[in-house]
């Protein structure tokens, strides 16, 4: 399992660590998530009639949706309500369905990963996640715990359809100017860099694209091509470059000596 404390990116973050208490909180939210069915409601515009009257209401709607554990399986697996079976039917799936296989193993790995490690005997893997919120585990497991589940339900989410895929741009990240390390979450509200590990929440993110923009703008600037040509070619170098020019056949030649 990658190592990881929330105690150091809460910190680069301006804010205060999590007590015990909101830790256990936060990893039996995502426990529930994982294995409880959800509720979501919606408001939509219904149309009444009685008589000759008719008319258009606002009204809330709830359904109830599966565990995200459960729209795993399903995605896997549809009509079967145990765990996926493994290579049954494999080849006959398509495609798409391979992050959501992905996703569980992931989560059933890591998941018999920590029942070994706090002594979990149980026999599902429903039961064994369950039994992680009331497991004897140390400040640093427990933190560690909480980051794990927090990325299992973070991707389960995006797996099943529930969240937006996040986005990699090929942007330089401020903080340690590597291009390729940004990524932005589906929904656009926060970023983080995979190298520096620096972030952007809902409140800062416009920033972000401020300097972005700013930056793609100087690199424009920047990056503006030669002028200079001869008979036969023209430069393709940008204008920072030395008195040596280079034509796109593979042709170089000075200015001095320019023809």
């Amino acid at each position: 399992m990658p190592l990881h404390t929330s105690a150091d990116t809460q910190l680069r973050e301006g804010c205060s660590v999590k007590t015990r208490a909101e830790m256990l909180t936060d990893l039996a939210d995502n426990i529930r998530e994982l294995t409880q069915p959800r509720t979501h409601t919606e408001t939509r515009e219904v149309t009444h009639t009685q008589g000759r009257k008719r008319w258009r209401a606002r009204e809330k709607h709830t359904i109830t949706m599966p565990s995200l554990l459960q729209s795993l399986t399903d995605a896997l697996c549809p009509g079967n309500t145990g765990e996926p079976s493994g290579a049954a039917g494999y080849e006959s799936r398509p495609s798409a369905d391979l992050e959501p296989l992905q996703v569980w193993t992931l989560i059933r790995d890591q998941t018999n990963t920590w029942a070994t490690t706090l002594s979990i005997k149980r026999p599902t893997l429903e039961d064994r996640l369950s039994g992680l919120v009331s497991a004897h585990h140390s400040d640093q497991q427990l933190d560690q715990l909480t980051w794990d589940t927090n990325n299992w339900v973070r991707q389960a989410r995006i797996a099943t359809g529930w969240d937006a895929s996040a986005i990699t741009l090929g942007d330089r990240c401020p903080g340690c100017m590597r291009k390729h390390c940004l990524t932005v979450s589906g929904d656009l509200e926060t970023a983080t860099c995979g190298r520096c590990k620096m972030q952007w929440q809902h409140d800062t993110i416009h920033l972000l694209g401020r300097i972005l923009e700013d930056n793609r703008t100087h690199e424009t600037l920047t990056t503006t091509r030669c002028t200079h040509m001869t008979t036969t070619d023209a430069c393709y170098l940008t204008t920072s470059h030395k008195g040596e020019h280079r034509g796109p056949t593979g042709r170089y030649w000075h200015t001095q000596f320019a023809s």
